[in-house]
């Protein structure tokens, strides 16, 4: 069995609960093998940085032995938002060419999309994103 990864958009609040059953209760993307740390990488190649925990990590929200929910921060909604297509094509290729994916960029380019996607459709009620990974 692999790792399984959604993204979703919650209250604060609701983010501490959230689990793979309850994913139809947000708006929310099913994605597989993706941690926090390819998520941090991503941000670090949009802000064309590099990356460092410091700066790119994505904050705890909740976590058991098997599940981690992470939020992205303010400033990683901000640079999702102001991504045009030609950016994320370039962030693909750079993205794909990481370690920790080693893959095509067509592959990863639908994951930057939907996040982009669900970055942009966040109002300014308390909602915000999230990652959540399940062993």
């Amino acid at each position: 069995m692999g790792l399984l990864t959604e993204l979703f958009v919650a209250a604060d609040a609701d983010a501490k609960t959230y689990d793979h059953t309850s994913a139809a209760r947000f708006k929310s993307v099913k994605l597989g093998g993706l941690t926090n740390l390819e998520f941090e990488t991503l941000w670090a190649i949009l802000a064309k940085q590099e990356w460092s925990p410091d700066t790119h990590a994505l904050g705890d929200v909740a976590s058991s032995d098997s599940t981690w929910t992470f939020k992205f921060p303010r400033a990683y909604i901000d640079t999702l938002r102001a991504v045009d297509a030609r950016a994320i094509s370039e962030a693909a290729k750079s993205w794909a060419a990481t370690e920790e994916l080693s893959c095509d960029p067509a592959d990863i380019e639908p994951v930057i999309e939907q996040l982009v996607s669900l970055a942009r459709s966040l109002d300014e009620r308390n909602a915000s994103l999230f990652v959540w990974t399940s062993l």
